[in-house]
């Protein structure tokens, strides 16, 4: 299937909601947390490092005061063996880390370690105190979603446009005088519908989608002047008349006409047609096609404000001979205006920072594939997994696909309002860090972190 190359008009609601809505949904379920297991201490490493290194530092700094069944804290060099050692008297060897660590001990007067020989004896200690620890599972945990506030934050710090929207919002629930508690922030049906809502507002707003149309007026809808009459699905021109049309062109920008048009051949060149725009210069288009093999012959035009223009074309060389029964007549059966094409040169800065180069020709799908990646990874504050692209590529295929009329703006929009959707929720973690759910955590509120954008 060959995709369009120019832009169209708005995706259409129904697949992007249903896009949203599993993304949303998705993002949003409670899941019990999954803790991998704490990776086990390599006991005998310790031991080793304790019998050739860090054993020789306890017995050169601290052997002096700490041996014997009655050493001061319960710490004595001579009873330190392995870290089994070190496990049947925690607290005591912990307050000897801590007094290592403060260069409390060795006392003043003692020999002293010098910086790389205490990190050496505290890490070792510390390592040794957390050699058999567990972790206890805290039970399931709510997954937070924004609050109205720090919705609207996002919004403004990742699309650098403001989220109106939120203000038909349902007011956030407080618990113990606060608005952010995962708890208390539940998600209504109504509030779902709203933040969808919201999400197609925001893209609509963050990427400018051209106002692209292909206007087909057919014989019926031209006005006709002169020597030419209506026939069936076509305009006739027997001499010199005109076909025109008023076309209105909602903003500026480049054209194409195009004339679906044929002749009655006669004579020593073809048929010509002179297609004037407004107040412009006639294009003269010579229409050698037949009535068995229609011809389409088009032209490029600028608009450089919105208006109403009318659109004439003219039959200009009428041809007759009596005597060979040779008799030039033009048929036009269309008049077609596509466009605008191009890009917009007054594009607002949220179009610009998400789709940042045109799509290739034939490519729309790689072309946007690094588009994603660079907004997926500035909304997760991190690079963004080649999965996570996966995801979010699929809604844009969707767009391109379902959709035959979307361009690469079309389905990246698509593909924002689903992200905008996922983002509602706050996995409580740093940006650079899993969640506990083993899910690269989503964005966080802005509140608290402030964004790349910002």
């Amino acid at each position: 299937m060959k995709l369009p190359q120019t832009l169209r008009g708005g995706a259409a609601r129904p697949w992007i909601v249903l896009g949203l809505s599993s993304v949303f949904l998705g993002s949003a379920a409670l899941m019990r947390p999954t803790h991998a297991a704490p990776a086990e201490q390599d006991t005998a490493k310790l031991n080793r490092d304790l019998e050739r290194s860090v054993g020789k530092l306890f017995t050169k700094y601290c052997a002096d005061c700490h041996e014997g069944s009655d050493a001061p804290g319960g710490f004595a060099v001579d009873g330190l063996d392995s870290v089994n050692d070190v496990l049947a008297n925690k607290d005591g060897y912990h307050k000897a880390a801590a007094m290592i660590r403060t260069s409390i001990m060795p006392p003043d007067g003692m020999p002293m370690p010098d910086r790389k020989e205490v990190l050496q004896m505290v890490e070792w200690l510390e390592a040794a105190i957390i050699s058999n620890r567990e972790l206890v599972d805290p039970g399931r945990v709510t997954i937070r979603r924004l609050n109205n506030f720090e919705y609207a934050n996002t919004v403004r710090d990742l699309l650098f446009v403001e989220a109106k929207s939120t203000a038909g919002f349902p007011a956030d629930s407080v618990g113990h005088g606060f608005d952010n508690i995962g708890d208390v922030l539940s998600l209504s049906p109504l509030l779902l519908e709203k933040l969808l809502d919201s999400a197609e507002a925001i893209a609509e707003e963050a990427i400018v989608v051209s106002s692209y149309t292909e206007e087909v007026y057919d014989a019926g809808q031209m006005t006709v002047e002169g020597a030419a009459n209506l026939r069936e699905d076509f305009v006739h021109f027997y001499s010199r008349g005109t076909a025109a049309v008023v076309h209105e062109f909602k903003e500026p920008g480049s054209y194409r006409v195009k004339l679906r048009a044929w002749g009655q051949q006669a004579g020593p060149e073809a048929c010509k047609a002179a297609v004037q725009v407004g107040s412009g210069r006639p294009v003269v288009l010579t229409v050698g096609a037949t009535r068995d093999k229609v011809g389409e012959y088009e032209f490029p035009i600028e608009i450089v404000k919105p208006a109403k223009v009318p659109i004439r074309a003219e039959f200009t060389n009428d041809y007759y001979n009596q005597q060979a029964n040779k008799d030039r007549n033009l048929a036009i059966e269309t008049i077609e205006i596509l466009g605008p094409f191009g890009r917009s040169k007054n594009l607002p800065k949220s179009h610009r920072s998400i789709i940042y180069s045109n799509p290739i020709a034939g490519q729309e799908i790689q072309s946007a594939r690094p588009q994603i990646t660079r907004f997926a990874s500035r909304a997760f504050r991190r690079p963004a997994t080649s999965g996570e692209v996966d995801r979010l590529s699929l809604i844009f295929e969707a767009g391109m696909f379902l959709r035959a009329s979307s361009t690469v703006s079309n389905s990246i929009r698509s593909q924002r309002q689903a992200q905008r959707a996922s983002t509602l929720t706050d996995g409580s973690s740093p940006p650079d860090s899993p969640t506990s759910s083993g899910q690269p955590c989503r964005i966080r509120s802005l509140l608290i972190w402030p964004s790349q954008a910002s």
